[in-house]
């Protein structure tokens, strides 16, 4: 691969985890900040991983049911669905992709 190409793959990729950074850090249910601090971004040509070692971060994305909530709804329910949706409309525009969402 040429330097140019390199260069032009590495800055795809900060394209790629800069979105993710930036939808995680807008929609992260936020308390102590644990949780929003705790996330790890890599990026790739054909991935991104986002990785926390948080044991409790899929209950705060989760519904709740659980008695303890008494029926009551998880407010942040699906807040990562909809990061992670955030995140693909912003890497399709910055790299001159199509969003498209698949149901």
């Amino acid at each position: 691969m040429s330097k140019k190409k390199l260069r032009k793959s590495k800055v795809i990729d900060q394209i790629r985890v800069g979105a993710a950074k930036i939808s995680i850090n807008l929609n992260v249910p936020y308390r102590s900040g644990d949780l929003k601090n705790s996330f790890q971004f890599t990026g790739s040509e054909k991935a991104i991983e986002i990785k926390t070692n948080l044991y409790y971060m899929p209950y705060t994305n989760e519904p709740w049911i659980s008695p303890r909530w008494k029926g009551r709804q998880n407010p942040n329910e699906k807040w990562f669905e909809e990061s992670a949706e955030f995140m693909a409309k912003i890497i399709a525009r910055h790299l001159g992709g199509k969003y498209v969402k698949v149901k």
